[in-house]
């Protein structure tokens, strides 16, 4: 699991990420997409950013924190119960993270446990915008086959780990932060830097 924001505990979403395999980090806009389903006018579309993966999802279904399924399907609200299913029919589009993330949130990187120098998973959250290359003291890290997190696998060369750090990481829309770490360990850490 990622560390996440309170903003994006609250908004978490799952797609399939077999069928959106780049959507991890992004966010997107929910709103009822059927008013027969949904009970009452939702107040407004509800942001969303996706955390995980919902690999019984079709390609326009997306899984939510209960918190958030409230806004855009009426459901939850005045005493009104949830949907037996557990579904609702919505719509969604994909929106920039940037307006929901605070220019005072910071990247958070996790270093996965029970690796090695030759071999590392490392993941990113609460970015502003989605994380298209990264890489650290120089050496470019690579998206995993699930596109949940970012390997170092290093054919034989170790990753280089000298303090101080330098996790630079670059935005599908060509925006470039760097971060300067004093140590590479596991568990998460705040890069101090964010795509505003």
């Amino acid at each position: 699991m990622v560390s996440l924001t309170p903003w994006a505990e609250a908004h978490a979403a799952a797609v399939n990420l077999a069928l959106h395999p780049a959507a991890c980090g992004l966010c997107l806009l929910a709103v009822c997409a059927d008013k027969a389903t949904c009970p009452g006018s939702p107040a407004a579309a509800q942001p969303l950013v996706v955390v995980d993966d919902c690999g019984s999802c079709a390609a326009d279904q997306i899984l939510v924190a209960p918190a958030a399924f409230k806004n855009p399907t009426g459901y939850g609200q005045g005493g009104r119960p949830l949907p037996p299913s557990g579904w609702a029919a919505v719509a969604f589009r994909w929106v920039p993270c940037a307006p929901f993330f605070a220019a005072s949130t910071t990247i958070s990187m996790r270093v996965l446990p029970g690796a090695n120098a030759y071999y590392r998973q490392i993941t990113f959250s609460n970015a502003g915008e989605l994380i298209s290359a990264a890489s650290i003291n120089g050496q470019p890290l690579h998206r995993s086959a699930s596109q949940l997190r970012w390997e170092w696998d290093g054919r034989g060369r170790p990753l280089n780990t000298t303090a101080p750090l330098a996790v630079q990481l670059t935005a599908a829309s060509g925006a470039t932060l760097v971060a300067q770490l004093p140590v590479f360990k596991e568990g998460d850490q705040q890069l101090g830097v964010q795509f505003v």
